[in-house]
């Protein structure tokens, strides 16, 4: 296959995937998650998120949009005085916190040992995997249920064990014969093409109400 072949490949596998995302259930659930945000900012809670390997970025990006853009004007150059911020946390951003943990406790427990005697009800969770069965995760989203706060996942090739686990959890569909989203890697480029399209729309839709609240 030529490379012209292969750039379109991505774009009609992209199309195919945007358009099922369409459909009500995925409406209601993102809606659902920007619910669950703005509660947690209404409440003065802590946003937590996590993800390993590429989604590890993706998170840096959710949590400094979440942290700072809905709080400035339209165009960015005026900061919005005197509302309060969401309060944001990348479980990931500290080398040293990650290695720690790892080497005392085990990788599974990385995210989890951040939250411990930290989270608390008015706080959630969310975090990005391919599989929906990323071990750390899962454990992180456990605590979250145990205390009563909520957790939420954005996955892909069904889903995995946050299915069960997590408050709520966006799978996102289909298939791809794109180089490096076959096998284990199955999907995964749109995945996280969608984990970052979908933190933008919560983010869009956070700036609105806070706006609107204004």
């Amino acid at each position: 296959m030529k490379d012209n072949e292969i750039i379109k490949l991505y774009f009609k596998e992209k199309i195919n995937i945007l358009e099922n995302m369409m459909l009500d259930e995925y409406i209601s659930n993102i809606k659902n998650i920007c619910d669950i945000v703005w509660a947690c900012y209404i409440n003065n809670g802590t946003l937590y998120a996590c993800a390993n390997g590429g989604g590890a970025g993706l998170v840096d990006n959710l949590t400094t949009d979440l942290a700072f853009h809905p709080f400035v004007s339209e165009d960015k150059s005026i900061s919005l005085k005197g509302i309060k911020r969401l309060h944001t946390k990348n479980l990931g951003a500290s080398a040293g916190v990650l290695t720690g943990l790892s080497n005392d406790l085990g990788y599974d427990n990385v995210f989890v040992e951040q939250l411990r005697e930290e989270m608390t009800i008015n706080d959630l969770i969310i975090g990005f995997s391919g599989s929906g069965n990323s071990k750390n995760i899962l454990n992180a989203f456990e605590y979250a249920n145990n205390i009563g706060a909520k957790s939420i996942c954005i996955s892909g090739r069904g889903g995995g064990k946050a299915n069960e686990i997590a408050t709520i959890n966006i799978v996102i569909p289909g298939v791809s014969s794109f180089p490096g989203q076959t096998g284990g890697n199955q999907n995964n480029f749109h995945i996280e093409d969608l984990q970052v399209e979908i933190s933008h729309i919560i983010t869009g839709i956070i700036k609105m109400r806070v706006q609107g609240n204004i």
